[in-house]
């Protein structure tokens, strides 16, 4: 024996049943578009520090490479010993300037990969890296700011601009 308690017509919305389901559907899509962000962060974040532009100061500068020197350049005509220091495992010397390390990543969009030593020096005329067991010299302009890498494969240094203190106070 079967029993319907339907009428003849199609069925029709009980009160409130409309705005229980718009909630449900609204909420599913809310969480697919916050899944999405989510799942697009990696491709959206910098792969390295010289990419990222701080709004209100337009493009980085353009970089070049440092010029590389001999270690008899590096000591030729200073009467002091150069300021050293280590971080993450690699041993820094530069003859002036200030430092300001952070690591980095090497890999793919910079969020994978081994993570090495990245140091901004600022006007530092000459700059020394020694690591495992390889040594890097390196000249920068008068003036200029430098970036050093120490990359598991190699040491990268890059001149990026002249040296404003003027710029860092905003």
């Amino acid at each position: 024996m079967a029993r319907d308690f339907g009428g003849a017509g199609p069925p029709k919305w009980r009160r409130g049943q409309r705005l229980a389901v718009a909630r449900i559907r609204g909420g599913q899509l809310f969480l697919l578009l916050a899944l999405l962000l989510i799942a697009s962060l990696p491709l959206a974040m910098p792969a390295s520090l010289e990419q990222t532009v701080i709004l209100g100061h337009g493009k980085p500068a353009p970089t070049r490479p440092c010029q590389p020197i001999t270690e008899a350049a590096f000591n030729r005509g200073w009467t002091n010993d150069p300021l050293i220091f280590t971080f993450s495992g690699v041993t820094f010397a530069r003859r002036r300037a200030d430092a300001d390390c952070s690591s980095g990543k090497h890999g793919l969009f910079g969020v994978m990969g081994a993570i090495y030593p990245t140091c901004r020096f600022d006007a530092p005329y000459q700059l020394a890296v020694i690591d495992h067991g390889r040594t890097s010299y390196f000249a920068v302009p008068p003036g200029d700011t430098a970036v050093v890498e120490a990359a598991p494969q190699e040491t990268r240094c890059k001149v990026t601009g002249r040296y404003d203190i003027y710029a860092l106070t905003g």
